[in-house]
């Protein structure tokens, strides 16, 4: 395998692995976990940016107001996906966060045909009803909507979305969109500290809060440098690897269980899935490229 799909590999087996880290820090509050990880993450880019002497990337951005005010918005919808991620790892609900991100592709095909009038494939809206049919039969079995399934899956699609219609390289853009979040972010955390609303963590784990930066870029800088080379549809396929390691880490490392009407509408997500990289594929075939 070629360097560029490695890394992209790579970025994703990382994600795959996030509920564990989080895991880590299950005696904070979730919500000084996300503040944390906005306050840190957006530090280190800012670092990354000044040692590799592209801070100049940033002023541009600022300069370009329709692409400053996007990235703004994307970083807002990116805060809501971070928070409900963290929300479900810490109260054991990591199957449902696997569950998302086999979703948001479905979810990405739905937004492209609303929003960028992108034509389906036949293939493509059988994913897109059985997948649904698998929301559906949750929503039966459990008398409610598997929200932070949904919120998570199409936070992420709406995200990527937004960033379908910006330019700017993803360090860049990224310190761009947690700007405007920086200074609330500090002082809801302070606020929370001050208060006693932290969370009844030993140090250790407070002591681990400024890694939530270097989780959130490392695997960042590996996508962004390995996916210029990487064929979209190979990208496409590596992705699963992410919620595949997710579910598997929320019931083998830490026992959750899947309920029997959870195995069905996995069943129907998959199968959704399966429709839709078979569509890839063969549309790749068509245009000459192979994965």
């Amino acid at each position: 395998m070629r360097r560029g799909p490695l890394m992209v590999l790579f970025c994703y087996i990382l994600w795959g692995f996030l509920p564990i880290y989080w895991k880590l820090l299950a005696d904070v509050n979730s919500y000084v976990n996300l503040g944390n990880r906005a306050i840190w993450s957006f530090l280190l880019c800012v670092v990354i940016l000044a040692f590799g002497k592209k801070l100049a990337e940033v002023k541009a951005i600022f300069q370009d107001r329709p692409e400053m005010w996007r990235l703004f918005i994307a970083g807002g919808v990116l805060l809501v996906n971070w928070g409900s991620y963290i929300i479900a790892v810490n109260t054991n609900h990591i199957v449902d966060a696997s569950l998302a991100y086999y979703l948001n592709p479905i979810l990405s095909i739905v937004i492209g045909y609303f929003i960028f009038k992108e034509r389906l494939a036949p293939l493509q809206w059988v994913g897109v009803a059985l997948a649904s049919c698998g929301v559906v039969i949750s929503v039966v079995s459990y008398g409610h909507v598997p929200w932070l399934a949904l919120v998570i899956g199409l936070s992420f699609a709406v995200y990527g979305a937004i960033k379908k219609t910006c330019r700017s390289a993803s360090i860049s853009a990224l310190s761009v969109e947690l700007a405007p979040w920086l200074v609330p972010m500090m002082i809801f955390v302070g606020l929370m500290v001050a208060h006693g609303q932290a969370g009844a963590a030993p140090t250790w784990q407070f002591l681990l809060l400024p890694t939530t930066g270097v989780v959130t870029a490392v695997p960042l800088f590996f996508y962004s440098t390995g996916i210029a080379s990487t064929d979209y549809t190979l990208a496409g396929i590596l992705m699963y690897i992410n919620p595949t390691l997710q579910l598997l880490c929320g019931t083998l490392l830490y026992g959750e269980m899947v309920t029997p009407a959870q195995k069905i509408t996995f069943a129907f997500v998959w199968a959704g899935l399966a429709c839709y990289m078979v569509s890839t594929l063969l549309q790749a075939r068509r245009q000459g490229r192979h994965p």
